[in-house]
C-alpha cells in the first residue's frame, strides 16, 4: 500500500443479531484496517464475532477473526495493529462481517488506510 490516508473506513452498531457486511473496500480501492474499537453500550456483557473473507461474503468459523468472543459491560476493547502489519483488503468482492449476540449492544469502528487505486492519496 502506497500513500493512502488513514480515516475511519467503517461504523455499524447493527439493530439484529444477524452477522452482517461491515466493510467492503469497493472497485478501485484497496484497504488496510488497522484497528478496531468494540464499544459495549450496554449494562451486561455482549457477545461479538468478526470476519474477514478476503474475496466473499462467508461468515463463518472458515473465515473468524474472532468468534463468539465476550465484552463486558460498558466497556471498549481496542484491536490494534503495528504499522507493518494489518487486515489487507485488495479485492473488490472481499468483505469484513460482524455480528453481535444482542440487538444495539456494540458499536464497531475501523480505522485505517484507504486508497483509491491510480492516485497517489486516496480517501476523501
Amino acid at each position: 500500500m502506497a500513500t493512502g490516508l488513514y480515516k475511519q473506513i467503517a461504523q455499524a452498531r447493527p439493530s439484529g443479531t444477524a452477522t452482517g457486511v461491515l466493510y467492503t473496500p469497493g472497485t478501485n480501492k484497496t484497504a488496510k484496517v488497522t484497528a478496531i474499537f468494540l464499544a459495549n453500550t450496554t449494562g451486561t456483557a455482549a457477545v461479538f464475532s468478526i470476519y474477514h473473507d478476503k474475496d466473499g461474503s462467508t461468515f463463518d468459523e472458515t473465515t473468524a477473526l474472532y468468534f463468539a468472543q465476550s465484552l463486558a459491560a460498558n466497556t471498549t476493547l481496542l484491536i490494534q495493529f503495528s504499522s507493518e502489519f494489518g487486515i489487507f483488503m485488495n479485492d473488490s468482492a472481499g468483505n469484513m462481517g460482524f455480528r453481535q449476540g444482542t440487538s444495539e449492544a456494540i458499536t464497531v469502528t475501523l480505522y485505517g488506510i484507504e486508497e483509491i487505486l491510480g492516485t497517489s492519496r486516496g480517501g476523501s
